[in-house]
């Protein structure tokens, strides 16, 4: 998945020594912050927004949009959309270890133990076979492991883990019925 998920991890898994494969059905970064005409990131809590790679990103922006980013009604980080696909395309475009393949159909994956072993796929016309040591499904419904049937987990980690403002707590996780499948 290329929106802003799929290409912080990738990025993410490249610069810590990886090669990497980022995989797209469209042509273009970034998910809602630079298609369908969603411009600016909703949340309600500015904290976890100026940390790692998303703080990274909207200083970027800042620096790109000579007019600020507070000029709208809907979110203080409004920009145009070009802008930040254009920040992603450099981003990705600056990891030696990161290949980005825009515009890839995902035909089939297979199942290697308890996780998503391969992938197969069309890339301009061709059936290519990927053998994954790792996969990290960044698409919109992180259907890849329930496609084929491979223990998975969604939600956060606790915020006692990583200190990030935004996450749950262990004893929210624990207690409330939302958190669990």
């Amino acid at each position: 998945g290329g929106g802003t998920g799929g290409v912080a991890a990738a990025i993410q898994a490249a610069r810590g020594g990886a090669t990497t494969l980022l995989l797209t059905p469209g042509s273009w970064l970034g998910g809602m912050v630079s298609a369908a005409g969603v411009c600016c990131p909703d949340g309600n809590e500015l904290t976890p927004w100026q940390t790692g790679l998303w703080g990274a990103f909207l200083r970027d922006l800042q620096r790109q949009e000579p007019e600020g980013l507070d000029h709208n009604w809907v979110s203080c980080f409004g920009y145009r959309p070009a802008t930040a696909e254009a920040i992603l395309r450099r981003w990705v475009g600056a990891e030696p270890l990161l290949r980005w393949w825009p515009e890839v159909r995902l035909l089939g994956a297979k199942r290697l133990g308890n996780r998503v072993g391969a992938l197969e796929i069309e890339r301009e016309g061709e059936a290519i076979h990927l053998a994954l040591d790792l996969l990290i499904d960044g698409s919109d419904l992180g259907d890849l492991f329930p496609l084929v049937g491979a223990p998975y987990r969604l939600g956060w980690e606790p915020q006692e883990t990583w200190g990030e403002p935004s996450a749950p707590s262990l004893q929210a996780q624990v207690g409330q019925s939302f958190f669990h499948q």
